[in-house]
């Protein structure tokens, strides 16, 4: 006789064995009478559904969500965390993975105007101030090289310009 073990918590369908012959009550009742372990019973699981699995409990089998090792993100801000129990997405999460900047509606993200506006603005200052910068070190390249070559340079702008030309030439080689 085939038996079915589910888990001791979950009630999850683990697997399937042969139930074992009880020696005594076969011997007393004269006929063939099986042992029937904790959490196992002789009702077959049913069929697999692909996102559920199958649970033994007071009324026998049923299917529950398994989510379990996937992404759901809290709907309150975006955060990603990993499925570890069985049963549907958790009420303030969603499978949905959000934008960048998200907004929750209820049903779907849509990314925040203000944030994206405000990043839009940051990533353009930043742009201009890498290109101010470059500009500055092209420009004070230019300025260091022509004062260095000037009669009374100073030392200190000599020895920049001497140590600016063996780095120069070491990537050259």
């Amino acid at each position: 006789m085939k038996i079915y073990h589910y888990h001791s918590e979950t009630g999850e369908f683990l697997r399937e064995s042969e139930a074992r012959l009880d020696p005594l009550e076969t011997k007393r009742r004269g006929e063939p009478v099986c042992l029937i372990p904790a959490h196992a019973t002789t009702e077959a699981p049913p069929a697999g559904s692909k996102g559920y699995t199958a649970v033994f409990g007071e009324k026998g089998w049923s299917f529950v969500e398994d989510h379990r090792g996937g992404t759901i993100y809290r709907t309150s801000d975006g955060t990603p965390t990993i499925v570890e129990a069985l049963g549907p997405i958790p009420e303030g999460y969603t499978d949905l993975p959000p934008c960048r900047f998200p907004v929750w509606t209820g049903d779907k993200w849509i990314e925040d105007a203000v944030q994206v506006k405000a990043a839009e603005e940051a990533e353009a200052k930043a742009e201009a101030k890498a290109r101010l910068h470059e500009i500055d070190l092209k420009s004070i390249r230019y300025l260091r090289e022509w004062v260095a070559k000037q009669p009374g340079a100073p030392e200190f702008i000599k020895t920049y310009e001497a140590d600016a030309i063996a780095e120069r030439n070491k990537l050259s080689k």
